[in-house]
């Protein structure tokens, strides 16, 4: 099957189906992105198809579950190319993982930075040369450890106005990670 057949079978099969949050023991409770994943690959109930690379399953459960109700449908665009991901190939896991962190520390942390009213912080963490191997994964993991604690002292304040933010966070942070699962899956 094609791309763009599995794409319209995937449309049509996902209709109004409504993803929500969390992981559900059995299909009638409901289904999150990667359950449906699992339905539409024709594998059992599952979070976790065995169809699927699990960082873009971590990822995507990650999204998911973080997700307003409304930006977590904008994920049904992207299920298709989810299907066929897993492999044993250690450079392609390396370079998804790398991806995610990526977007982890110099996309949504300063995302994050920003709601809280740390501009210096996210721009530091914006600054950072994009993760593309172990050594910069690292630096990576130093930087954004270190900004982190400032963003907790911020967090009482940001909580007042944390249902706005959230909105306004995930209806810009939804079509990056829909590309960020796009690359996942081409890597």
């Amino acid at each position: 099957m094609t791309e763009s057949q599995l794409e319209k079978l995937t449309k049509a099969k996902l209709g109004e189906l409504i993803l929500e949050s969390g992981a559900h023991k059995f299909r009638d409770e409901g289904v999150c992105a990667m359950e449906a994943v699992a339905w539409l690959a024709g594998e059992s109930h599952s979070d976790t198809p065995s169809c699927t690379c699990l960082t873009i399953t971590r990822f995507v459960q990650s999204i998911n579950d973080q997700a307003t109700e409304e930006a977590r449908q904008e994920l049904k665009s992207v299920l298709h190319l989810v299907i066929g991901t897993q492999t044993e190939d250690i450079q392609r896991l390396r370079k998804r993982a790398y991806l995610a962190t990526d977007f982890a520390v110099r996309v949504a942390a300063p995302w994050a930075l920003d709601v809280a009213g740390l501009m210096e912080k996210a721009a530091t963490l914006r600054a950072l040369p994009p993760v593309a191997d172990a050594t910069m994964a690292g630096n990576a993991q130093e930087a954004a450890g270190a900004t982190a604690w400032a963003a907790v002292g911020a967090a009482e304040g940001a909580a007042r106005a944390a249902e706005t933010a959230r909105n306004d966070f995930w209806k810009k942070a939804m079509p990056e990670c829909v590309a960020l699962i796009r690359s996942m899956c081409e890597a």
